[in-house]
């Protein structure tokens, strides 16, 4: 006898499940990103003074305090930040573990709106930023260009506050729940936004790449190939790559990295300088300029920022542009493909 008659001889009993009434269970919405809110607080902190507010415009401040009031007491941290003990106090802290680092956060942030500004004039009409967090420059523009159609591809628990602060949006103006870590950005994007694949874009990747693994980020890159047209822009920022294939802050002080390692801080993504060419043209990016902190404050060195007698702490701000790569052994920039 087999092992299937065997089977059919056997009684088998009917087991009545109760399935749970999953309506009645109270769902818990995830907390903002931690790093997101923290950004934002140091671009509200450094712009309150009025000597420092011209770095970036009123406007900007007081719509950073608006997107802060959904995760934290943000009159409060207003004030906080207009005293002159607590300005001293906090600057000595940041010179001590990462130097220059809110300085630095700002005139990137400076530096893409500037970039992305001139794409504009010269005919760009759409702008995707990939993990926004409670950045301002995409509210802004799109109130700003109502012909530019802006998208900001993040998570909806950090969304939530942007979105409830900007009740009366600008119809140009659209955001997407979009893990990126998640295999379905392509999905997402093409399905819930007007994404357009045959516009040229301005893709922003700003403190991003770095909290992503390799595999998140070559996703990210292949939907800008098959989705941008041909000289869409991409700005992003990224740390250097380690031994261990993993993204590290260079240069970093021992409580420094005491206190990374209690945050639970641990990085991806990341590539080498010198790599950062033939990286970007195997995938049909062609690399325009790189920007150290150092670079950076130099380029805005007529603005009053604050002094820094250290070594400026940040990540590498990066722009290039979607074009044919020639493919030879060197890879040492863009170089469009003749067709015979």
């Amino acid at each position: 006898m087999g092992k299937l008659d065997k089977l059919k001889k056997i009684n088998f009993k009917k087991v009545n499940v109760k399935v749970p009434d999953v309506s009645k269970v109270i769902r818990v919405h995830a907390k903002p990103d931690r790093f997101a809110i923290w950004t934002a607080k140091a671009v509200a902190f450094m712009l309150t003074p009025p000597r420092q507010r011209k770095m970036m415009g009123q406007d900007v401040v007081e719509t950073q305090y608006a997107f802060l009031k959904g995760v934290i007491d943000s009159e409060h941290w207003r004030e906080k930040c207009s005293e002159l003990g607590f300005r001293e106090r906090l600057h000595k802290m940041e010179t001590k573990l990462l130097p220059g680092i809110m300085t630095h956060i700002v005139l990137r942030k400076r530096r893409i709106e500037e970039s992305v500004r001139r794409e504009i004039a010269k005919g760009c009409k759409q702008i995707v930023s990939f993990g926004a967090g409670y950045d301002t420059l995409l509210p802004r523009l799109a109130e700003e260009f109502p012909d530019v159609q802006c998208i900001e591809a993040d998570l909806l628990s950090t969304q939530r506050a942007k979105v409830s602060t900007l009740r009366t949006r600008p119809r140009n103006l659209h955001f997407v729940d979009v893990n990126l870590s998640e295999p379905y950005l392509e999905r997402v994007m093409m399905e819930s936004t007007p994404f357009n694949r045959r516009e040229r874009t301005y893709f922003i990747a700003e403190g991003v790449l770095m909290w992503l693994d390799d595999d998140d980020v070559e996703r990210l890159l292949v939907f800008m190939q098959d989705h941008g047209a041909l000289s869409s822009r991409f700005a992003f920022t990224f740390f250097e790559r380690g031994v261990d294939h993993k993204a590290f802050f260079p240069e970093i002080s021992f409580f420094t990295d005491a206190m990374f390692r209690l945050l639970k801080v641990h990085l991806g993504w990341g590539v080498r300088i010198e790599h950062v060419s033939r990286y970007l043209n195997d995938r049909y990016f062609g690399l325009l300029e790189v920007e150290t902190p150092g670079e950076l404050r130099q380029r805005y060195a007529s603005e009053t920022l604050p002094p820094l007698k250290k070594t400026p702490f940040g990540d590498y701000l990066a722009f290039a542009e979607l074009v044919f790569i020639d493919e030879g052994p060197q890879g040492t920039g863009p170089n469009q493909r003749k067709f015979v």
